[in-house]
This record gives C-alpha cells, sequence and structure tokens, in this order.
C-alpha cells in the first residue's frame, strides 16, 4: 500500500526554490481507476484492466465516455 501511494504524491518541485505543488479537494486531478487490485494489473498489463482514466478532472478514457448504445 505504501509504494502505491509514494508514486501517488505529487511530483517535487521543478525547480530548485519551487514550491512542491499541492493536492486539495476541488483542484483537478490526473486518476487511472484499475479493475482488479493493482498488483494484478501489473501482472497483466492489460488495457482491458483499466475501468476510468481522468486527465485535468475530466473522462479521457474508459466505460465512463464510451456514447450509450441503444439496445
Amino acid at each position: 500500500m505504501w509504494a502505491a501511494a509514494k508514486r501517488a504524491a505529487p511530483p517535487p518541485a521543478r525547480r530548485p526554490g519551487d514550491s512542491p505543488q499541492r493536492i486539495h479537494p476541488g483542484a483537478p486531478a490526473d486518476l487511472v481507476l484499475l479493475r482488479p487490485p493493482i498488483a494484478q494489473a501489473l501482472a497483466l498489463l492489460d488495457a482491458e484492466l483499466v475501468r476510468l482514466v481522468l486527465i485535468g478532472g475530466r473522462p479521457a478514457a474508459g466505460d465512463d465516455t464510451v456514447p450509450a448504445q441503444d439496445a
């Protein structure tokens, strides 16, 4: 769990002396939601295991970005 949290942490400042990026409620964010646990997804590396990708807080890929089909 720690390794996953560490990878999700904001990157350090871009230049010496810059403030590090901050995460706060309501801020746009990039996020990947997986169907299985992270260990399984990393072992299989299959795009079908990705449920949703948000870039800047907006859906970019995944089930929620596909238009609904008429039944």
